[in-house]
């Protein structure tokens, strides 16, 4: 039996060219590019966002909780508290200050904005009325520290269902289904003034010339499709591509810790979907096969005694516990963790101590720690609710079942025991992003960043918070800017280069590029690095990038999207790999091990690398940590965040 033809189901019209003007226009419409736009218009300006998906389903579909909101009522520990607290070991001094600490001080705000909108926040209904980890007074729930409260559980699911509606009450301007391709930059000249973008429709093919006063870009970074494509499905965010990282880098931004990877692509099950201790199922009892209860160690190792001891860091004489254990290293605040979780598991089971496979002893555990780890937090994160709908249906019930942990556990990146987990080389995203100041403005005039386009970044909070700031930034600058002039050449040479694929009547499938990238990147960029093989991948990527990205074909507006895709992929792979070849030391943080350099962070490569394009070749620099609370910036936290933040007093 033949191959069924499928006609294209929408009009596709490749010649026509839709003008949009903007103040404001938000690339990416994911949680960051949500808040952005709407700061933005609550600041009278006219704003655009575009999302090459649903504006719906853009970004995590829900989040179980909210981390280090420090602002909430109930909280006992101050950002300053906070950050002197976890300041001795490396993993505080690579990540992206700025934004942590606006996320310390402005995430409650942020949660009580969605509250109005519609979001649920709080156990409104008294589902939990007299659990050890609810207020109350303020009926809000915490988790992981029942001490200082520095993070709330909440009802996730509810957060993008508000933030769409909102947008469209407000009557932001959303272009659906549109894939931005580049930037428009002042006189077409790159390292010049952002004057808006190009992109495409991925169901029509339609172009579109967005012109902007001042642009945002919030878009994913797409690192799961460098290492783990194999021309099939990819762990998470198939679409994502780090598209946005790939046009500030050919409009001549800079960027910093693009070496960086956060590892543990590969894992084998459903990501929090199966028994387990970590930050959604925390501090969940594990068990062996035999029933046998495998204990918490607290972060010196010595065997907790009570299932207080996990939530209650007073009980083992710490200020506070962080949000988790893995890369937190010999941290006086680490989070306490399974012993199933430690290199020492291994060799207890080889002992006979404990027999494979482990479980999540879900109806062991005080009944008000079960419905909330399943019941509310299962139930409302992004990658789990699907899960928890699907285990219901088919008869799981926690008060009586245990839920078995694949291979002992999660994935073996958390603290390294060979028994849990299996790890593939693979990468799921960069840490690598935009270099910006504390206006969240990016190394180019007219130009914004937010969410995963940041350098160093993580959590849905953070996300949330770094958008609404930078939207509201980019409103005051659209404001007092001039209007953009587009250079018609630079428009035209990329409309040409967009439809490149759809003339070919001979070539290769998207999949074909977006593999062979893969495979080299597997090949010459894994988990253990040299310069000579750093050298040879670029070699390969420079063979795709003048053969195979040029004979990409193309069918329909959607593989059209695909082969744009796969070229951004190809150019992030380099990206990566010069940023690799610069740093000469291994870093446990940004997931480098360099053979020839084996020392971890020595002083002369404490720093931040920086990558730019250059005419004909890569520019680099550096930047030291914490140049945010350096010349000419203030010296503290607090005074950057009282100098620089666009509302009123706090």
């Amino acid at each position: 039996m033949g191959k069924e033809l499928i006609e294209w189901p929408y009009p596709i019209d490749y010649n026509k060219v839709n003008i949009v003007d903007t103040d404001v226009l938000v690339l990416g419409g994911g949680i960051a590019g949500s808040w952005a736009a709407l700061a933005a218009i609550k600041r009278g300006v006219k704003v655009t966002i575009v999302e090459e998906m649903d504006i719906f389903s853009a970004g995590p579909a829900g989040v179980d909780h909210i981390v280090y909101a420090l602002d909430n009522p109930c909280c006992t520990i101050s950002p300053e508290e906070f950050i002197e607290g976890v300041g001795p070991w490396q993993y505080w001094d690579y990540i992206n200050g700025i934004s942590h600490y606006i996320m310390y001080r402005e995430g409650y705000d942020m949660l009580c904005e969605l509250e109005k909108m519609g979001a649920k926040i709080r156990d409104t209904e008294d589902e939990f009325k007299g659990a050890e980890f609810r207020d109350d007074e303020t009926k809000l729930m915490f988790a992981y520290d029942y001490d200082t409260k520095h993070t709330l559980r909440v009802w996730g699911a509810t957060f993008r269902p508000a933030l769409t509606a909102e947008l469209k009450r407000q009557r932001v301007s959303i272009h659906n289904r549109v894939k931005v391709t580049s930037f428009l930059t002042e006189g077409g000249e790159e390292g010049s003034r952002i004057l808006g973008a190009t992109g495409i429709n991925v169901r029509t093919g339609e172009f579109y010339v967005f012109k902007a006063k001042a642009t945002v870009l919030t878009t994913g970074r797409g690192g799961n499709r460098v290492w783990d494509y194999r021309g099939g499905s990819v762990a998470t965010l198939p679409r994502s591509s780090g598209g946005g990282l790939v046009m500030a880098w050919n409009a001549g931004a800079e960027l910093a810790n693009m070496e960086g990877r956060a590892a543990g692509g590969g894992d084998p099950y459903p990501r929090y979907g199966t028994g387990n201790p970590l930050n959604t199922w925390y501090p969940c009892t594990m068990i062996d096969a035999k029933g046998k209860e495998i204990p918490y160690v607290d972060g010196k190792g010595n065997i907790l005694t009570s299932f207080e001891q996990r939530v209650h860091p007073s009980l083992l004489g710490q200020r506070f516990f962080l949000e988790r254990s893995y890369r937190n290293g010999n941290s006086p605040v680490k989070r306490p963790v399974s012993l199933c979780h430690t290199p020492k598991f291994a060799e207890a089971v080889r002992k006979g101590e404990y027999t494979l496979p482990i479980y999540a002893d879900l109806p062991g555990m005080p009944e008000d720690e079960r419905r909330a780890i399943f019941g509310l937090m299962i139930a409302n994160e992004g990658m789990t609710w699907i899960l928890y709908k699907n285990y219901a249906e088919a008869g799981f019930d926690p008060d009586k079942d245990l839920l078995q942990a694949y291979s002992g556990g999660t994935s073996s990146r958390y603290d390294g025991s060979p028994l849990v987990g299996t790890k593939k080389s693979g990468y799921r995203s960069y840490l690598g992003g935009l270099v910006h100041d504390w206006d969240f403005k990016t190394s180019l005039e007219g130009l914004y960043a937010a969410g995963e386009s940041l350098f160093s970044v993580h959590y849905h909070g953070l996300a949330a918070i770094s958008g609404r700031w930078a939207g509201a930034k980019a409103a005051d600058y659209a404001k007092d800017t001039t209007e953009p002039e587009i250079f018609d050449e630079q428009v035209e040479k990329e409309r040409e280069r967009v439809y490149a694929p759809l003339n070919r009547t001979e070539g290769i499938d998207w999949k074909e590029l977006n593999a062979g990238v893969s495979g080299a990147m597997r090949t010459y960029g894994g988990d253990t690095l040299t310069d000579e093989m750093l050298n040879l991948a670029l070699v390969w990527l420079k063979e795709l990038e003048e053969k195979e990205a040029q004979e990409l074909i193309a069918g329909s507006p959607r593989e059209l999207a695909r082969c744009l895709q796969s070229m951004e992929v190809l150019k992030l792979a380099e990206m990566w790999t010069h940023a690799a070849l610069t740093r000469k030391a291994s870093c446990r943080f940004l997931t480098i091990s360099k053979l020839e350099y084996p020392d971890n962070d020595p002083p002369e490569w404490h720093k931040f690398i920086t990558i730019k394009k250059g005419q004909d070749t890569v520019e680099v620099g550096d930047r030291p940590l914490y140049y945010w609370n350096k010349q000419p910036y203030a010296l503290t936290y607090k005074e950057n965040y009282e100098r620089h933040k666009p509302w009123g007093k706090k």
